[in-house]
């Protein structure tokens, strides 16, 4: 039966009623699949734009404090790798250069960047669910990716190195569907180049690269059956792979051209194979740290696996993209143990398996692939009640988890102890690099010893040896002859100002038991100030009284070095 829209309108006899049919059809626009698609990524966008904005403020993490002083070091025309040293990729400081190029040292300008790169990336694994199984699968994945990429005990929100590779990742998985569905070669060159970007970022990402090695040499056998042609399958290969090998090599060669034209090629692979052994034999995540990581992340972890029985009994190719996808990336995500932000290299693949997982629970109306009844698993309806059951239960652990480690991000609990920076809270990273900018003058040296790096950047006075942390430990390493230098300035009173981190006073005289450079600050530098938890020393008592030459320390020190 048909509906009619009336209005009253004027007439040069007064008003009259104006029908307008087509109300239906106006209404049944808003329902269409393209539309339903807009409203579906509105959503999921928003959800991820108002998640990320809450964390924009976290703590600044060391990492974050290492990577964006590397790259503040080279606006100002030293070279990463040999002016200042760490781990990441070369891509990760063109990444934070960026920012602060428009907008100085602030973390805000860097984080905006990658939750720009991360709302991208939501698009296409809505796409990419959709795709494979269906709207309701695309609309769980979408969700579940968005939590899993805002998940603080996996460092989510911040600007880390995995944080920023998966939308490389992702948009490389997306290109070679693309491919897939289209046989351009274009296709397969841009899926290509933003793995290879990934890999520049993380040498982890690697194998993601590894992985369009499997999938191209499988689309080319598959399509070789399905539609023979005059070109044998090995030409066919032989041209995919070249290709493959030529594209990725581009941004290879443009990073090993610019650091060999700078003299610094070497100290680039130095520290990139050298961190690779690190990383080998590293443990160092505290194991209550990952029942935090498994608890936070649960719903994802039992949808995920509910995804890959389904996934397995499936024909659709989505299904084994995706479990090739999770194999590979869960190699350099728990070969060895990891610490939180490694496991954001498995959240794509995990997501989209833990959204064809929830769209096979009775949750869901029938929509697509993953929903009809051919596609489900061979499991009862009180299986996938035990299952949605166990989820709920599972989010009302995360939330109260994720809400403990608001706004700060740090665990301070009997059970789970972790902080991600010396500092804690951005604000008062923020107030110790205000004060110590403004007390000093040109060339005046300070240290900040511990693992805060991000302390010198936002200051604008550059860390008085090449290394971005001071303090050694297994899982930092610092060559003996720069340590010792950082031992000389302070005990020559060196140093105008020296910041040391602990809850107490008291702590501070624990450890300059074990650190000769905090048992220099301690006795021999004036207290000034405090900070949060920042002690600030200063080699002067403000009467013109400088750091005393103290023969005893000298000989405790001989011991302790």
């Amino acid at each position: 039966m048909a509906a009619h829209l009336q209005s009253r309108v004027p007439s040069s006899g007064g008003l009259s009623t104006v029908e307008l049919e087509g109300g239906p059809a106006f209404l049944s626009g808003l329902g269409s699949p393209s539309n339903r698609a807009r409203l579906d990524l509105i959503a999921l966008l928003a959800l991820g734009a108002i998640w990320r904005l809450l964390w924009l403020q976290a703590t600044i993490e060391r990492d974050e404090g290492a990577f964006a002083y590397v790259a503040w070091t080279w606006l100002r025309g030293g070279l990463p790798y040999v002016d200042a040293a760490t781990y990441a990729g070369p891509v990760v400081y063109v990444v934070y250069a960026i920012p602060m190029v428009l907008i100085g040292n602030t973390i805000l300008g860097i984080r905006l960047l990658n939750d720009i790169l991360f709302l991208l990336s939501i698009i296409v694994v809505y796409r990419l669910g959709s795709r494979w199984w269906g709207r309701s699968a695309g609309v769980a994945a979408g969700f579940f990716y968005v939590f899993f990429m805002c998940l603080p005990a996996l460092e989510g929100p911040l600007a880390m190195s995995e944080s920023l590779l998966t939308p490389f990742l992702v948009f490389s998985l997306w290109a070679f569907q693309r491919f897939v569905d289209s046989r351009r070669d274009l296709w397969l060159a841009i899926s290509v180049l933003a793995a290879s970007l990934a890999t520049l970022t993380k040498l982890s990402a690697g194998f993601g690269l590894l992985l369009l090695l499997f999938l191209v040499v499988d689309a080319s056998r598959k399509e070789h059956r399905s539609a023979p042609s005059g070109r044998s399958l090995a030409a066919s290969l032989a041209r995919r792979l070249g290709l493959l090998v030529g594209v990725a090599a581009v941004p290879a060669a443009a990073v090993v051209g610019y650091y060999a034209a700078l003299g610094s090629l070497g100290a680039l692979i130095d520290i990139q194979v050298r961190t690779a052994g690190y990383v080998a034999a590293s443990h160092y995540m505290p194991p209550s740290m990952y029942l935090v990581l498994l608890a936070e992340g649960a719903p994802v972890w039992l949808l995920a696996g509910w995804g890959v029985l389904t996934a397995r009994r499936q024909k659709a190719p989505g299904s084994s993209i995706a479990l090739a996808w999770l194999a590979l990336m869960l190699i350099p995500t728990v070969l060895p143990p990891s610490f939180g932000h490694y496991y954001l290299q498995i959240g794509p693949p995990a997501s989209l398996l833990a959204g064809l997982g929830a769209s096979t629970l009775p949750l869901w109306r029938s929509h697509g692939v993953a929903s009809s009844p051919s596609a489900r698993p061979s499991a009862t309806t009180e299986h996938r009640a035990v299952v949605f059951a166990l989820v709920i239960a599972s989010c009302a652990l995360s939330g109260p988890l994720q809400a403990f480690q608001y706004p700060n991000m740090n665990f301070d609990t009997p059970v789970a102890l972790w902080h991600y920076a010396d500092s804690v809270s951005y604000q008062e990273q923020n107030a110790l690099a205000r004060y110590l900018a403004s007390h000093t003058g040109p060339g005046d040296t300070i240290l900040v010893h511990g693992w805060s790096s991000e302390i010198y950047w936002l200051a604008g006075i550059p860390a008085p040896t090449k290394d971005v942390w001071s303090l050694p430990s297994p899982e930092i390493y610092i060559p003996p002859e720069r340590y010792q230098r950082i031992v000389d300035l302070v005990r020559s009173g060196g140093a105008r100002y020296g910041v040391l981190f602990a809850s107490s006073w008291e702590d501070l005289f624990e450890q300059e038991v074990r650190d000769p450079v905090t048992a220099y600050l301690v006795q021999d530098y004036y207290s000034e100030t405090r900070i949060g938890n920042a002690f600030v020393l200063s080699n002067s008592d403000g009467t013109g009284g400088t750091v005393r030459f103290n023969f005893a320390l000298e000989f405790a020190s001989a011991r302790l070095l």
